[in-house]
């Protein structure tokens, strides 16, 4: 639930944003949802955040949000976010680096559930999202060729637009579709 305020992160988590890490414009996301995720993440930020009463109650620490906030960003900066992910993540703590496109298809965990497909297309193999979602009873759909850029245009001139040949080739002449 977003504060309606426009307050970034969850009202009722301690922690629920993304914080800079070391890097040029490197980031990682972090979600502490209660008090077990709270006394990890503290615990591994050490100093007064373990002993601070004010901040034993999720109402505590939500009126202290941008202290904190400011704690975990000096924290985290001294860390990558493939370094932070870790070590909150082995703490219990929800997290993960914040990915470009180059990185995801390195992911491990994208790579474990064989998220990425390469399907072939006339321009040469294609690397493409999978299901986002495996069922244990319904696979997914595994298309054997991706779509490339034009591969429907005869269908979409003909068809939808009711255009003959003679209208499609000066289309295809004056370089107006790929």
């Amino acid at each position: 639930m977003r504060d309606p305020a426009g307050a970034r992160g969850a009202v009722y988590f301690t922690a629920d944003d993304v914080y800079p890490t070391a890097g040029d414009d490197e980031w990682v996301a972090i979600a502490a949802r209660d008090d077990a995720d709270w006394a990890a993440l503290a615990a591994e930020l050490g100093g007064d955040l373990v002993s601070d009463t004010a901040l034993a109650t999720m109402a505590g620490r939500l009126d202290q949000r941008a202290r904190l906030d400011a704690a975990l960003s000096d924290w985290t900066a001294g860390h990558s976010g493939q370094e932070t992910t870790e070590i909150l993540q082995a703490r219990g703590v929800p997290s993960h680096a914040v990915l470009r496109s180059r990185d995801l298809v390195a992911d491990s965990q994208l790579l474990h559930r064989n998220h990425f497909l390469e399907l072939a297309n006339p321009n040469g193999a294609m690397v493409v999202e999978g299901s986002r979602v495996i069922f244990s009873r319904t696979p997914a759909i595994r298309h054997s060729q991706s779509a490339f850029m034009g591969w429907a245009n005869d269908q979409v001139l003909r068809e939808i637009l009711g255009y003959d040949d003679e209208r499609i080739v000066q289309i295809v002449a004056a370089d107006a579709i790929a």
